[in-house]
This record gives structure tokens, sequence and C-alpha cells, in this order.
């Protein structure tokens, strides 16, 4: 592995120019600041720091961002990376050997965007993209037109009105989900305020190939999802809960949970975890209660409904953030154990009511089989169905084993 390593670096090296100098970008987030803090340094001369770079090169520049961890405006990891965007490309780290003062490293940056061409994220097809000679015109032309610009004294010339196109980025900043609000239900009503503008949107843009595709996915994987599930469910509560009325409960649910724009993270119908709950809740009803369990099932919904009504009043979603992977971990590992535990009892029983038998068990048996079976030939050998065929060794009771 080791040899691996330093093969991946000489040939990260050999890919560099002599007297090549590298940055170090850090960030992170602070409970106790309001407000980014940001300090980029440039070194009179470049030093090596070791375990800072992938390869072994004198850190010339150092990045560091820190910024307020209830604040959702700002993805620290997001701009970590578009800084070394920036640094790896020749005309910005060019300004930042010699820049001086915040406004020039400000007008590098715009530099850099303006000649910058951003695809938004989707599946894109490359013949749907502008050949490389096409961009290097548009750039040329776009270069034209600002060198014009600053003739005519319309440039941006670093004035206070150059934030006039942020104006968008002005308004109030978003609310952190994981903080409670001042009154009750404060969190459904401010999604519900956030997710209205673009209800009808959310149909719109639905209507479309892409869309179909993953629709009909979806469609098929409810739909096994909700067969496979309610034929078990059927077996273990003797069909007081089948796949009729799996699918139509999966199909009821889903339309409302959709029309009402709820997150799309959450599954909709019947999980493993379901399928425990319901058959230890059949078994007990059957040993304590028997014919109640669709009463006591109906109770258990209504008691959820409740229990959740009153969790997103208090708003108990935000304790969520003081959950780790952990109590994820466990509770997948429980309903793992659960159905190797029932895959296993079933095979221990399946074994138990037929057990293998060794060749000197059959041998036993044989002298009472041969009746059965010399019957049986003779049975087949007339080449009639109109006859029943004979009973097998267990039914007849003149052939019946030891």
């Amino acid at each position: 592995f080791d040899s691996m390593v330093k093969a991946r670096k000489q040939d990260i090296l050999s890919c560099m120019e002599d007297g090549t100098e590298g940055a170090i970008v850090l960030v992170g987030t602070l409970d106790d600041i309001d407000k980014p803090i940001v300090a980029f340094v440039r070194l009179a001369e470049a030093i090596v720091m070791p375990n800072t770079i992938e390869v072994s090169l004198p850190v010339r520049f150092i990045f560091i961002l820190l910024t307020p961890s209830d604040n959702m405006n700002m993805d620290h990891h997001e701009i970590g990376r578009s800084f070394c965007t920036l640094m790896s490309n020749p005309a910005f780290h060019n300004v930042a050997y010699r820049v001086e003062e915040k406004q020039e490293l400000l007008h590098a940056i715009n530099e850099f965007l303006d000649d910058s061409v951003v695809l938004p994220p989707g599946d894109w097809d490359r013949k749907h993209i502008l050949p490389i000679n096409e961009i290097m015109e548009m750039r040329q032309r776009r270069k034209a037109r600002k060198g014009q610009n600053d003739g005519d004294g319309g440039g941006d010339g670093g004035g206070p009105g150059d934030d006039g196109g942020d104006d968008k980025d002005k308004g109030p900043p978003k609310r952190n989900p994981m903080q409670r609000t001042s009154v009750p239900f404060g969190g459904l009503i401010d999604d519900i305020k956030n997710r209205y503008p673009q209800f009808l949107s959310d149909f719109k843009d639905g209507l479309n190939s892409q869309c179909l595709a993953a629709t009909i996915f979806i469609y098929f994987a409810a739909l096994s999802g909700a067969i496979a599930f309610g034929g078990i469910m059927g077996t273990k509560t003797e069909n007081d809960i089948g796949i009729s009325e799996t699918l139509i409960m999966t199909c009821i649910c889903g339309v409302i949970f959709a029309l009402f724009s709820g997150c799309p993270l959450i599954i909709i119908g019947t999980t493993g975890p379901v399928l425990l709950y319901d058959e230890a809740l059949f078994e007990f009803c059957r040993n304590t209660l028997p014919k109640q369990f669709l009463y006591w099932r109906v109770w258990v919904g209504i008691w959820t409904f409740i229990i959740s009504l009153v969790v997103a009043g208090f708003q108990g979603s935000t304790l969520v953030r003081f959950f780790t992977k952990f109590t994820k971990d466990i509770f997948a590992g429980l309903v793992s154990l659960l159905f190797i535990y029932e895959a296993l009892r079933k095979l221990f029983k399946i074994f138990q009511a037929h057990p293998l038998m060794g060749s000197v068990d059959y041998c036993n048996h044989y002298s009472s089989l041969a009746p059965c079976i010399k019957s049986l030939d003779d049975w087949n050998s007339t080449g009639t169905s109109t006859e029943d065929p004979p009973p097998l060794c267990g039914d007849n009771p003149e052939h019946q084993g030891p």
C-alpha cells in the first residue's frame, strides 16, 4: 500500500512545473460566532509543512474560514472547495501573489466569475453543451464588451454599486430548522410558508420525460414492496391485514402525503419494523383478546397521530441534532437480527416436522413401504385416470409403519 501511495505522489509531482507552491484551505464551523471569520495569509517565503498537503510542496498561501454553525446560508465545505478552484486558476493566483488590499482580491474573483461558464445542476448531454470554440468566442466577446464599457466609464470600478446584483440575497436569512421557534407548531407553519409558493411548480416541473421514468420506477418499487409485505402480513395475521389492505392504504397515504408536499425521504407503506410490530401485536391479541386485533390496530394508529401532533407542536424534530448514526445502526441491526431469527426458527420447525433420516432408518421402513409402492405401481400400470390413486402409506391403516 505504501508503494502505491508513493507512486501516486510521484505521478502528481511529475505533472507539476518546477517551483510550484501549494495552498492550504482550512474550513469549519463554530457555535460561538454570528458572522463568518475569514483569513487569507500569504507567506513571505514558501515553507514546507509536513502532513498538510498530499504531496510534499512548499506552502505559500493559507486560507482559513469559520462560519456560524446555525447559519444555513453558508456551506463552509462549498466555500472552501470554491476557493481551491480559484487558487488553481493561473490568472487568480498570479493576482494573489501581488495583491495588497482586499478590494484587489475581490476584483480578481469577479474577473474569474466573468470568464466562467456555469452549468446548473442536472443530467446534461454533451450534444446540448456548446463546443469549446464557441465558448472561447463567447469569452472573447464578453471581454471586448467589458473593455468597451470600461472605456465609456460604465465599468464596475469597485464602487459601492457592485452589490446591486445581490439584492435577492439581502432578504431575510433562512431559519435554521434545528432551532425551536417561539410559537407552537412554529416549524410546521414555517415549512408551509416556504413550500406553498412552490406548490404548483411541484406538479408542473414533473411533466417531463425524466420525471415520468422516475415515476414508473417508484410505482413498481412501491407496488412490489406492498405485495411482498402484504403477503407476509396476511400470513402473520391470518389475513386480517393482507395484500389488498396494504395496497389500498399505501395508495391512499401516498396520495395524501404527496398533496401535502411531505418530506420525500419518508417511506410510505409497510416496512420490516411495521411487519414485526404487527406480528407481535397479533400474537398478543390472539392470546389475550381474541378477535380484537383490528380494533387494537385502529387505536394504535389514533394514538400515533396524537403523539405525532404533540411532537410537532413542541417541535421535537429539533432534537434530531443530538442523534448519531449509532441510533440508526442499532435499529437496523435489531430489524436484521429479528428477520434472521424468524428465518432460522422456520427452518427449525421444518426440520422438526420432517427430520432427516439416515440410510439405516430408511432400510428399517422399507418393509412397511413395499406394499404401498406395489399398489401404486399397479394403479399406474392400468393407464386410467377414472379411479382415485391408492392412499398413501400414512393414510392406509394396513400399511402403517412401526
